[in-house]
């Protein structure tokens, strides 16, 4: 490796991502989701049947699958997918929304 080299990671805006993230998981794929997540949000303390009748709903997205199930690559942050080592390393953060800029 050479101090030279351009070491780049591409970034989304969280907001819009967590936003999308609810709206293909939860919303688009529901049955799917009622079926894989709510089970995996049960296995970890929460109400199964709750998680089924409020999943379409961004505030219960937010405040109870978010927290619980956290380690979800749709969700979690950027920050947490890199291990911690990289970090230093990476020299350019790209945001996706301006790429065509970058």
């Amino acid at each position: 490796t050479s101090p030279k080299w351009t070491r780049a990671i591409f970034v989304r805006n969280p907001k819009p991502r967590l936003l999308s993230a609810f709206l293909d998981k939860a919303v688009a794929h529901s049955k799917h989701f009622t079926g894989a997540t709510c089970v995996s949000f049960a296995k970890v303390g929460g109400d199964y049947q709750y998680c089924v009748d409020h999943h379409e709903e961004f505030e219960f997205f937010l405040y109870n699958i978010t927290t619980r199930l956290g380690k979800n690559v749709h969700w979690r942050s950027i920050y947490s997918r890199v291990d911690e080592k990289w970090w230093p390393w990476i020299n350019y953060v790209a945001d996706m929304e301006n790429l065509s800029e970058n």
